[in-house]
């Protein structure tokens, strides 16, 4: 994981990656901005935690899943791109009752 990592700035994952673990970008305070690359099934728990200066996240149409608090105590962060349209983002499972953060999906 890159938790922790504050002067992290920009990662690309390997195209395996199906799924975000839990905490992998917690308290990486200098991501700005991030897109989850295609294929990736699900971003787990926490998975950006505490990224205070993340204002930008684009989720691929492959998502199926986000878990609990996955973009907790990221202030910054005020809409999530989704590359899936309405009704795709209506089939992710989301595992957090209120799901505050405005989604804008492109199709």
């Amino acid at each position: 994981t890159f938790a922790g990592c504050t002067s992290l700035q920009k990662v690309v994952l390997s195209k395996n990656i199906k799924t975000i673990p839990s905490n992998t970008f917690a308290q990486c305070t200098s991501l700005t901005s991030y897109t989850v690359p295609d294929g990736i099934e699900s971003v787990s728990s926490y998975a950006f935690w505490g990224c205070s200066n993340l204002t930008e996240v684009v989720l691929p149409k492959s998502l199926q899943s986000i878990s609990c608090s996955a973009f907790a105590e990221c202030p910054k962060l005020e809409g999530i791109t989704y590359k899936g349209s309405k009704e795709d983002w209506k089939k992710v499972y989301k595992s957090d009752t209120e799901y505050s953060i405005e989604v804008i999906c492109l199709l």
